[in-house]
């Protein structure tokens, strides 16, 4: 079972607050794909796909055509279909609000804020064991509300070397331009450098690997990439009016979605932090709570200074009065603002994994109903289990009175 440990022992710090930085294997392998795609083009694709993902692959294989609209939905379970269906119009609803930057003054001046869409932006959909739909959405989505000329995606090919009919819906959902078979950085390097079948892009967003992570690290000013977090690690704080049951279920969605991510639960209630290491102790998921810390704060100053400190990638705030947390809570990319803020609605139809700021920090706070989380449940949950996420599924269920 997770042991508690004191706010000042900081023993857990360390794991919790340290930056992405690739092993030295993984940064050579990466340059020799990024130079070996620069000189041979697509002959490099495919001796590192072969290697890596599809024995067979080949040229023929790496342009996937995209069916229509009701060709790609019948390949999909229906809740799947509607799940997609529903998460891109929320995406949307949200988006189209983010684009609304002018106004006017008192004495009659308008002021209207423009930027210049990017001509073509790739979007990596992670694939491997279960498909990520969800990615291609984030992506899609505010690249064509902003005017992105030409949408593409790679995903890796599965063994066989097609690709998940998820990730053909998805695509086809969201107008997508062009489809290929194709993963890690040898996807990454492509997508940059262009080959005879692929044309470069100006940006690309997606990808949680260190192999990919490092590939875009690498490409970063050949072509244009989204912020890779300077901490992959998420906390969760409570206070003692919390739901140990909530608390517990965030707790291992955060833990789940990446596996090199550390997750600090904190709070100044002990009865809590005890209540919601026996609840995890429940779950059998002891590999996924390696990364997990459970911290009891003595004072509401060592929560918010932890907050500073470990400036993590995701927030989840169950407590009373969030007042007090925000200026904290800042360098978080998104945040989820009371019991009702599924983190899951964040990961699947909620729009806080791309965000356009060029000269500012990217920052979402999501403060949900509880009549829209019970109206979203089902579709989270079927997306969460679609990519191979029960934490999360449980997670969305629990809030909308399912589970």
């Amino acid at each position: 079972m997770l042991q508690v440990s004191s706010a000042r022992d900081r023993s857990w710090l360390a794991a919790a607050s340290r930056a992405f930085v690739p092993t030295p294997d993984v940064i050579e392998r990466v340059a020799e794909i990024v130079a070996d795609v620069r000189v041979r083009g697509d002959a490099a694709l495919v001796d590192w796909t072969r290697r890596l993902d599809d024995p067979r692959f080949d040229l023929s294989k790496l342009r996937v055509p995209i069916p229509m609209h009701e060709a790609a939905r019948a390949l999909v379970a229906p809740e799947i279909a509607r799940a997609l269906h529903d998460a891109k119009a929320r995406m949307t609803q949200v988006y189209e609000r983010e684009r609304e930057r002018s106004w006017s003054d008192a004495d009659g001046s308008t002021t209207t804020l423009h930027a210049e869409p990017f001509e073509s932006v790739a979007i990596y959909a992670p694939g491997g064991i279960h498909p990520h739909p969800s990615a291609i959405l984030a992506g899609a989505v505010p690249a064509r509300l902003a005017g992105v000329s030409r949408t593409i995606v790679f995903t890796p090919p599965r063994a066989d070397g097609t690709v998940h009919p998820a990730v053909l819906y998805a695509c086809s959902l969201c107008d997508v331009d062009e489809l290929y078979a194709l993963g890690g950085a040898q996807a990454i390097a492509a997508a940059a450098l262009g080959t005879s079948s692929v044309a470069a892009v100006q940006k690309l967003v997606g990808g949680r690997s260190p192999w990919v992570l490092e590939a875009k690290r690498q490409v970063n000013g050949i072509c244009a990439i989204d912020a890779i977090a300077a901490s992959p690690a998420a906390l969760v704080v409570a206070d003692d009016a919390a739901s140990s049951e909530f608390v517990a279920a965030d707790v291992l969605a955060l833990a789940e979605r990446a596996a090199d991510a550390s997750v600090v639960m904190i709070s100044e209630s002990r009865p809590l932090l005890d209540a919601v290491a026996q609840l995890l102790d429940t779950f059998g998921a002891a590999n996924l709570l390696r990364s997990c810390s459970l911290v009891h704060a003595g004072a509401r100053r060592e929560t918010l200074e932890m907050l500073a400190r470990i400036r993590p990638d995701r927030v989840t705030l169950h407590v009373m009065d969030p007042q007090p947390y925000l200026a904290s809570a800042r360098a978080a990319n998104a945040l989820f603002i009371g019991e009702s803020s599924s983190l899951v609605a964040g990961e699947f139809s909620l729009p806080c994994t791309y965000a356009y700021g060029e000269f500012a920090h990217p920052h979402v706070a999501v403060n949900s109903s509880v009549e829209r989380t019970a109206l979203d449940a089902q579709m989270l949950a079927a997306l969460a289990e679609l990519e191979g996420l029960p934490f999360h599924a449980q997670s969305a269920r629990m809030r909308g009175g399912l589970a």
